[in-house]
Formats: structure tokens, C-alpha cells, sequence
């Protein structure tokens, strides 16, 4: 349905367009990513890299095939508005990057320390000083300049300092008590079990059904190599058949011959 409405010329907007779901934002990342030249539209190379972005392996044949059918314009690229649609059809297959758990643990553990100094140097600055702060420093910005430098010399702010510190700490370190769990830390992490093979790449350990699975299949596909060996062998000695390769010999002996024979002509 959407095909007759955008058989007219495409056009790229410099800027992402409003009212962009996240999938699609992913989708116009991918697309100004690979718009190396900045033209507006995607090239059959550019539009094959797009798709390695999305996580998609496409082939030269494939990526013929996508330009023939989304390329309304016939203009030998896809445009924003083409490569949307295409983005779209193939939403099942696109890989949506997303923010790991553990990185939001992180930024709300480095948010949560900052604002806890934050509010401890701002209560020093209005409300404890000292005064020898007060009269050498003209604003805020100074006053926490000389309390880093010159505040742990005192003994009031180097107290109210190590207390703010150490509930900024504990405030920023709450949600990773949780991971200390036995069973619910291994379980919100995913963590597997993991070891070296011969190559020195990680992997992870199989468990006893799946060692005992996996030397089956090695056991099956030795039998199946021990019956197709024999197969082989009788092929190549079949293609290596004097009977078989005897008329191609005697026609090349003749054409040798009847050159030879019409050189003594001449």
C-alpha cells in the first residue's frame, strides 16, 4: 500500500524528523552512518553496510534485489524515506541497540555520589561556612575551590565533608548490594560459567547433558564421514579412468596430426 505514495521523488531531511519511534531512530542512525558522502541517499555499498549496522548479513544478490524493489524513483539508491520502508518491512530481523542494566547502574551510581558532594559543599556554602570561606571566595564557584584545597585543614568541614562523602557512598552503592546476593546476583547478571579452549578463546562450559550431546553429534559425524569416504574414492578413480580419458587424447592426437599434415602441404 505504501508503494503508489512514494513513487514520487524521495527527499532526505538534514536533521532526524520528529515523531520517530524508537526503531526507527535506530534505523535513521544506521542511515546517516553509512551516508558517508552525505548525499542523502544510499548507494548499493552504502546500503549494504546500513544493513551490517542493523545486524543483517546481506549478499551482493540480495542487496540487487532490495534496490530493485524499494528504489521507487528508479534512481539507483535508497532515500530516507525508501530506506524507512525497507526498515520497517524488515523489523523481525533489525537488531535495536539498548542500554546494558549494568551501564544504567553505573550512571545513576555516578549521579547519585556527584549530587551527593553537590548538595554537601552547596549546605557548607550557605549555611556552616566557616567565615574564613566566606570572606575569600565571591561566589560558589570559588567557595568550592577552596573548600577541595583548604576545607579537609579544618576541622569542621573536614568532618562535615567525610560524613557527606561517606552517605553519598552508601547511597550510590545501594543498588549493587543486590548483586551480592547468592542466587539473585548470578541471575540478574546472566553470568555463565566460562573457560579457555586450546585456541585461548573463551567459551562457555557445557554443562554434563550438553558434553554428552555434543560428543554424540562428534560420534555421528564420524560415521557419516567413514560411509562417504568409500563414495569418494570410487569417484575419483572413475574420473580417473583411462576410459574416460581416452577420446579426449585421441582428439587431440588427430587435431595434432591433421596440423601436421597440412604444415607438409604447405
Amino acid at each position: 500500500d505504501l508503494i503508489p505514495k512514494l513513487r514520487g521523488r524521495s527527499t532526505t531531511p538534514s536533521e532526524q524528523p520528529h515523531g520517530l519511534s524508537r526503531y526507527e531512530k535506530t534505523l535513521w542512525r544506521a542511515f546517516n552512518a553509512t551516508d558517508v558522502d552525505h548525499s542523502g541517499h544510499l548507494e548499493r555499498i552504502e546500503l549494504m553496510h546500513a544493513l551490517d549496522l542493523c545486524g543483517i548479513k546481506a549478499t551482493d544478490e540480495e542487496v540487487f534485489c532490495v534496490m530493485d524493489r524499494y528504489d521507487w524513483d528508479k534512481s539507483g539508491a535508497l532515500e530516507w524515506r525508501e530506506f524507512r520502508v525497507l526498515g520497517n518491512d524488515l523489523r523481525g530481523h533489525v537488531r535495536v541497540a539498548a542500554v546494558n542494566p549494568m551501564t544504567k547502574l553505573l550512571l545513576y551510581e555516578a549521579t547519585a555520589f556527584s549530587s551527593t558532594v553537590l548538595f554537601v559543599i552547596l549546605n557548607g556554602y550557605l549555611y556552616i561556612g566557616p567565615q574564613v570561606f566566606w570572606d575569600t571566595s565571591p561566589n560558589f564557584f570559588w567557595y568550592t575551590i577552596n573548600i577541595l584545597l583548604y576545607g579537609p585543614e579544618d576541622p569542621t568541614v573536614r568532618m562535615t565533608l567525610f560524613f557527606g562523602l561517606a552517605v553519598g557512598s552508601l547511597i550510590s552503592f545501594l543498588p549493587f548490594l543486590v548483586f551480592k546476593f547468592p542466587l539473585l546476583g548470578p541471575a540478574l547478571l546472566q553470568l555463565k560459567a566460562t573457560g579457555y579452549d586450546q585456541a585461548g578463546n573463551v567459551r562457555p562450559v557445557l554443562t554434563r547433558v550438553q558434553k554428552a550431546a555434543k560428543a554424540e553429534a562428534e560420534r555421528r559425524e564420524r560415521q557419516k564421514q567413514r560411509r562417504d569416504t568409500p563414495k569418494e574414492s570410487i569417484k575419483k578413480a572413475k574420473a580417473g579412468s583411462p576410459s574416460q580419458s581416452a577420446p579426449n587424447s585421441c582428439k587431440n592426437g588427430s587435431s595434432n596430426v591433421r596440423s601436421r599434415v597440412q604444415k607438409n602441404m604447405h
